[in-house]
């Protein structure tokens, strides 16, 4: 499987339904003029092109995702102004009705959407994948997704998950979770504005402007703090869909003279191009949300009335409107259509990208055709809010349906596991002596097996000790004889603690206390932290300083660190060298400190997944996932901590306990890389003694890591630690 991944998909609005039948002067209408405004219609036509052409080709419009945002604009104006109107025609607002209506607007065509994609993804996509994408589209069937991806993007556990083709049910999530809760809000501010004797419109421009003002503060906190959540949470997004509810409200009361919506349209067009065309992927929401926002805001508040702009004349072309009418079922459609595209033809091209755009449009004009407008306007579906919900009801159970079998096949044979599994146990000393039919694969079926191995990990996992990415937290966790009264120190970050399993059998073997303190994605160093090699990682950067007092306050007799090769800020040759000069500094302080400092160093390994690598293999050995030193040595951060420790005088020691000693005896770097690749082999394997080594692109399973305890024991006493 080839897929690329791009940020996870906005989608559009599903709305077009506009209020029916022109309001009376004399009352506060939701709009003005004409019932169907072309203009909103071509916004929509904007959004869903920009992102198309982002997620197929996403040098070509860098800033397509924000067509998301607009979506969320015009979705929650359009929404408003029927609750609105309603209010108006009828003094109520039905909430039966309305619930009624959205799900025959959505649901019908989505469940097609969602059971075609399962059925799809039986067709095209490998089998080890079935299960998460169930589990998918499930969440997306009951509008929940968002907090689903939410919960991965901070989940280290899930970073070897495939790109889901449901995964742009996300942004219709957030949609869904505003109408179920703003007919509610809005009916509490009618019944707060007649307590203080104020009209309802007043309590209606309150309540916009609370959510707003209270969402898109937490929103800009969330950007902040670098949480990678907010992109998919609804409490990060409600102020996109409330902006535009304001608009809506607010919509009567605007006085549009000719030149200023000429100005005023102009500006919000240029706005939204703009913010397509220049905004690079970033953390999002960021500051640069309120750019299209705001422009769509002014075209949707500026537009509509006797006259008609320049801007509004453009976004009203025939073909605009036409593709706006189309962008539910055409948003709907596109995503599946690339992931599994790139799972036939791999990375797309230009023919495969035309190739993605016609079918996308074919089955979106297809699903319109012949299920989105007819279960829509079916009079006796119309007739009642109960068939509505009924219908909305059967479609979310279809497609649950689709998922839950879709997991259910997917789901690995319970009982499947290596009978013999020795791991690095086959490795001779020295390790160049061991037989080559002794590495690798020597039995079926291997363990763990690759599709549980990213959940091959270290206890500490499971025992809350890692802050989340946003948070400077100090955490610390206590394993091996805690009884003891002596104690060694695991810091740094997911690198180091893979660790874990050897060192806590050590310190339980050597009667040590082991304390654990450790932060994600987070380098031991003195120098400017990165998240990925572009965005800086404050969050890092403060907690360096609590965890080393902590350290000191434990004063453990050996300190082991260590970290992975995203450190740098940003990721080139000068930060490269701030990071090795980092390094060499923090193990000073370790040093003057008082503590023993040993570096486990970072292994190396491929960019890509081995575990998904090996589940797409099925049947074939594994020898199809192996890979070359030199590409292994280009993902890891060794290079640098081999610098930096000869640079501080430091001791090396090898996997067979061979040493180099320096003038510091009392910092050592730990070399492990034969016992991952024998340097008898001309290539680094996947698995040795029938144990899977990675378990998340360069991270190694707990299994092989357990398996390695008596080596790395003899490796520390060669270089006299625990002397």
């Amino acid at each position: 499987m080839s897929v690329t991944v791009h940020r996870p998909l906005p989608g559009p609005a599903a709305s077009r339904d506009l209020p029916r039948g022109r309001p009376l002067p004399d009352r506060p209408a939701v709009r003005r003029g004409w019932d169907f405004r072309a203009d909103i219609e071509g916004l929509r036509a904007v959004a869903v092109l920009s992102v198309m052409v982002y997620h197929v080709a996403p040098g070509l419009l860098p800033g397509g995702f924000v067509g998301v945002d607009i979506f969320f604009v015009i979705s929650g104006f359009l929404i408003t102004s029927h609750l609105a109107s309603e209010h108006v025609r009828t003094g109520k607002i039905s909430l039966p009705r309305f619930y009624a209506r959205r799900a025959l607007r959505l649901i019908p065509a989505a469940t097609v959407t969602l059971v075609g994609t399962a059925v799809a993804v039986v067709l095209f996509v490998p089998r080890a994948f079935w299960a998460q994408f169930g589990g998918d589209l499930i969440a997306s069937a009951f509008y929940g997704v968002n907090w689903t991806l939410a919960h991965q993007s901070v989940d280290y556990l899930a970073e070897d998950n495939a790109v889901s083709p449901v995964q742009h049910f996300w942004s219709l999530a957030v949609e869904e979770q505003y109408y179920l809760i703003w007919p509610v809000l809005m009916l509490a501010a009618a019944f707060l504005a007649g307590q203080f004797k104020q009209t309802k419109r007043r309590g209606y421009v309150a309540m916009a402007v609370l959510v707003t003002v209270a969402s898109a503060g937490w929103a800009m906190f969330a950007f902040q703090q670098q949480n990678p959540a907010a992109y998919f949470v609804t409490t990060t997004r409600l102020w996109e869909l409330a902006a535009g509810s304001l608009v809506a409200i607010i919509y009567p009361l605007l006085v549009r003279s000719a030149s200023g919506k000429a100005v005023t349209t102009l500006v919000g067009l240029a706005a939204i191009l703009a913010s397509v065309w220049l905004i690079r992927e970033l953390q999002w929401p960021s500051p640069w949300a309120f750019l299209p926002i705001a422009g769509t805001a002014l075209v949707l508040g500026a537009g509509g009335g006797i006259s008609t702009t320049w801007a509004e004349r453009v976004l009203g072309i025939a073909p605009l409107v036409w593709i706006g009418g189309l962008s539910y079922s055409l948003y709907l459609w596109h995503w599946p259509v690339v992931v599994v595209a790139e799972q036939v033809l791999g990375k797309t091209g230009v023919l495969q990208g035309v190739a993605i755009f016609i079918t996308s449009f074919l089955l979106a004009w297809l699903t319109r055709l012949l299920v989105e407008n007819p279960m829509r306007f079916h009079p006796r579906l119309r007739g009642g809010a109960r068939n509505g919900i009924r219908v909305g009801l059967v479609g979310a159970l279809l497609s649950a349906a689709a998922g839950g079998a879709l997991m259910l096949a997917g789901s690995t044979a319970a009982g499947e596991r290596a009978v013999r599994a020795p791991g690095a146990a086959v490795l001779r000393t020295p390790i160049s002596d061991t037989p080559v039919d002794d590495l690798g694969w020597i039995g079926e079926p291997m363990t763990p097996l690759p599709s549980e191995a990213p959940e091959d990990v270290p206890s500490h996992h499971g025992d809350d000790c890692m802050p989340p990415a946003h948070s400077a937290d100090v955490r610390i966790c206590t394993y091996g004889d805690r009884r003891a009264d002596r104690t060694i120190a695991m810091i740094g970050d997911s690198k180091i603690m893979q660790w874990q399993p050897a060192i806590e059998r050590i310190a339980e073997q050597r009667h040590y206390k082991l304390i654990l303190i450790t932060k994600n994605s987070c380098a031991f160093a003195d120098a400017p932290a990165s998240l990925d090699g572009r965005t800086a990682y404050p969050a890092c950067d403060r907690w360096r300083g609590p965890a080393f007092a902590a350290i000191k306050r434990h004063k453990p007799e050996v300190v082991f660190t260590g970290q992975g090769a995203t450190g740098a800020f940003p990721l080139n040759a000068s930060s490269q060298r701030r990071l090795t000069d980092g390094l060499a500094h923090m193990y000073a302080r370790l040093r003057t400190a008082g503590f023993t400092t040993v570096i486990l160093g970072d292994n190396r390994s491929p960019e890509r997944s081995l575990s998904l690598c090996l589940q797409m293999k099925t049947g074939h050995p594994p020898e199809w996932c192996t890979f070359t030193r030199q590409e292994a040595a280009s993902a890891s951060s060794f290079p640098l901590q081999s610098v930096a420790v000869a640079e501080s005088g430091g001791t090396r020691v090898n996997a067979d306990g061979e040493l180099a000693p320096g003038k510091d005896k009392d910092l050592v770097l730990v070399d492990m890389m034969d016992a991952f690749c024998p340097p008898q082999l001309e290539r680094c394997p996947p698995v040795i003694g029938n144990v899977l080594i990675y378990r998340q692109g360069r991270h190694i399973t707990a299994t092989y890591i357990g398996t390695l305890t008596k080596r790395l024991d003899h490796a520390l006493d060669e270089a006299g630690i625990f002397d």
